[in-house]
């Protein structure tokens, strides 16, 4: 009854709770290391399983129709992009043309001027 009187120290407290940590930790520190060297138990599967040969004709096949349709879309872009390219090109050349008019037009409105102020 003795401990039942009187109320713990500070001091015994604290004793025992930093023997509970120093327990606590070598318990953690043992089973971390027993966990690091466990070794797992390995799993070897083989997944791969290959294909048949009218698998194999069924996909080449449709690869071979993809990139068929791939190159034809391709060819047809590159077909309307041609004719865009050649109308641009046209436009330009026109509008050069009429630039050019413009300038041989203003030349010889110039013409004209110098030959007044020379007089």
């Amino acid at each position: 009854m003795i401990l039942a009187d009187t109320p713990p120290s500070a001091n015994q407290v604290w004793v025992v709770l930093v023997a509970l940590a120093s327990l606590c930790g070598s318990a953690g520190s043992i089973w971390l290391a027993v966990m690091a060297t466990r070794r797992q138990k390995a799993e070897v599967t083989f997944g791969f399983v290959p294909a048949s040969k009218k698998e194999h004709d069924d996909l080449a096949a449709i690869v071979h129709r993809e990139s068929d349709n791939a190159f034809s879309k391709i060819g047809g872009i590159e077909r309307a992009l041609r004719k865009e390219v050649e109308a641009a090109r046209k436009d330009s050349l026109e509008e050069a043309r009429k630039i050019h008019e413009r300038i041989n037009d203003v030349l010889a409105a110039v013409s004209r001027l110098e030959g007044r102020l020379e007089k």
